[in-house]
């Protein structure tokens, strides 16, 4: 089924489908003699990636068609961070997409205003959309933006549907004529409008366009840098130099510098009244600073000057001036930087080497802690020795019934009459059991001391590594401590360890008089039997 759609002039057609928007085609031909050529809502269809071919142009159209400017701006941090601008006033929607340009919070670094169809609504008109940030400054812009050009509100104030609507129909009217003249310039000197459904202009246009701003005032400088730009990209290999030389009479250099400002001053609003000497010079000045530099005055001289009041030799001596106080500046930074590096790198020696003594503090403490330790299980295994070695002199000293039991005269006479072999015999056997009962009794009083091989061996191993540990703990603190200091507790130290070298001498010589008092005991001889 067909339905109607106008174009954004009033135009109408009828199209088999039943979208809200669609494309009135203008034909792969579309060029000047086309009565819709130059308005600035002509769009190409375009195919292929990335080398991009037109095969058509087309309008969009709608079902219906809505003149009227509103927006949907967010003011608080609670809305969605995107501010929207429906209209078809694209000068209109430019001056506020140009003001967003140097706003706070603007996440967004397009450097050419979007124009797709994509972007034309269903009542016919543009979406421009603002993307910022969703921060204080980012709202800071949105409510400006709306305050500016809203008043505050969602209509644009002040306008009628009406009066918009005559403000587009003659925008597109305007366009088309330029596109027509593209010398006929306003008396505001604005250049003519690029036609966006022109993909490639002649070279001869081109050419027109530069010899024409020329003879303008230097705010042209941009657009003559502008048009070398795109006449660079379509000009051959080896047409560039002779083009320059004989059609607009320009030198290499020049044009680099025509191009050089047409690219850093994307927006020539704060830059407009400026010559191009001063263009050049500005040029020295990053592009995020040079707009806060236009806008201040400046010590000249012992005068205050902004940079429109300056000469091109005052503007390079304000520049270089900047220059060096910004080195001056950094080479102070740089100063105190290197020295707050230096007290923090000193400081953090100092707190290592304070963490270095405390922990030698708290080893020392833990190794005093262990000695005491070892001293009472010294004490104590010393007592444990001490009552084994009473047990063994106890046992060692009790009479032995079998050995000094007195012979009866009936016994000795029974001795002597079974003979001295016998009786010898006899008492061997006696002492043999003694004997034995001896060293049972020994054993058993070792049993019950409760001391065995291994622990003994353990408990010296861990005698030496206590002893090794707590020694260079010792030896740490005293390389941290003074002299004076060292001198005072040494000689306590000396004779301490001294003294314990004594008692480990004693211990010493005492074990080997117990083994060597074991290997020599022997019970009373048995010749006391021999009449």
């Amino acid at each position: 089924m067909k339905q109607k759609y106008i174009c954004k002039c009033g135009k109408t057609f009828e199209k088999d489908t039943t979208a809200d928007t669609t494309g009135y085609r203008l034909g792969a031909d579309f060029g000047p003699d086309h009565e819709c050529y130059g308005c600035h809502f002509v769009v190409p269809i375009e195919e292929g990636y990335p080398k991009v071919k037109i095969v058509d142009y087309e309008c969009r159209a709608s079902r219906k068609i809505n003149y009227r400017t509103t927006s949907d701006i967010p003011r608080t941090r609670d809305s969605f961070h995107v501010a929207h601008v429906n209209t078809l006033d694209i000068t209109f929607a430019r001056e506020i997409w140009e003001f967003s340009r140097a706003l706070d919070g603007l996440d967004d670094s397009h450097k050419e205003m979007d124009l797709r169809g994509v972007l034309y609504r269903s009542d016919g008109r543009y979406d421009l959309g603002l993307y910022f940030t969703k921060t204080k400054a980012g709202i800071a812009s949105c409510v400006a933006i709306s305050d500016k050009f809203f008043a505050g509100g969602s209509d644009r104030p002040g306008m009628t549907v009406e009066q918009e609507r005559t403000i587009v129909l003659q925008q597109i009217e305007t366009s088309k004529k330029k596109a027509k003249d593209p010398v006929r310039i306003s008396a505001s000197g604005s250049g003519p409008v690029s036609n966006g459904a022109q993909n490639q202009r002649s070279i001869d246009q081109i050419t027109l366009e530069i010899n024409f701003y020329k003879a303008q005032t230097a705010q042209n400088i941009i657009e003559i840098g502008k048009r070398l730009i795109e006449a660079k990209q379509q000009l051959q290999h080896g047409e560039w130099l002779p083009w320059l030389r004989d059609k607009v009479e320009f030198s290499v250099n020049s044009a680099d510098n025509f191009m050089k400002i047409a690219r850093e001053y994307s927006n020539s609003q704060p830059v407009v009244n400026l010559s191009y000497t001063k263009l050049l010079a500005l040029l020295q000045v990053p592009e995020d600073e040079r707009e806060e530099f236009l806008q201040e005055t400046h010590l000249v001289d012992g005068q205050e000057k902004t940079v429109s009041e300056m000469s091109k030799r005052e503007l390079q001596e304000a520049i270089k001036q900047r220059d060096e106080a910004q080195q001056r500046e950094r080479q102070a930074q740089e100063k105190c930087w290197k020295a707050e590096k230096e007290a923090a790198q000193a400081r953090k020696e100092k707190k290592t080497e304070y963490n270095n003594y405390m922990d030698a503090l708290v080893k020392a403490e833990k190794a005093n802690e262990t000695i005491k330790a070892l001293r009472g299980s010294r004490q104590f295994d010393l007592q444990r020795i001490t009552d084994l070695e009473t047990q063994i002199k106890e046992l060692e000293s009790r009479p032995i019934d079998v050995a000094v039991q007195e012979l009866s005269e009936d016994d000795k006479k029974k001795l002597r009459g079974e003979g001295y072999e016998d009786a010898a015999r006899s008492y061997k056997i006696l002492l043999d059991r003694a004997r034995e009962e001896l060293e049972q009794a020994k054993n058993q009083a070792r049993q019950d001391a409760g001391i065995e091989q291994d622990e003994l061996v353990a408990a010296a191993e861990s005698f030496r590594d206590s002893l090794d540990s707590n020694f260079d703990n010792f030896q740490l603190i005293l390389r941290l401590s003074p002299s004076q200091a060292i001198g005072a507790v040494m000689p306590p130290c000396i004779r301490h360890l001294k003294e314990l070298v004594s008692d480990l001498e004693d211990t010493a010589n005492m074990a080997q008089n117990i083994s060597l008092a074991d290997e020599e005991f022997e019970l009373p001889p048995e010749d006391g039997f021999e009449e």
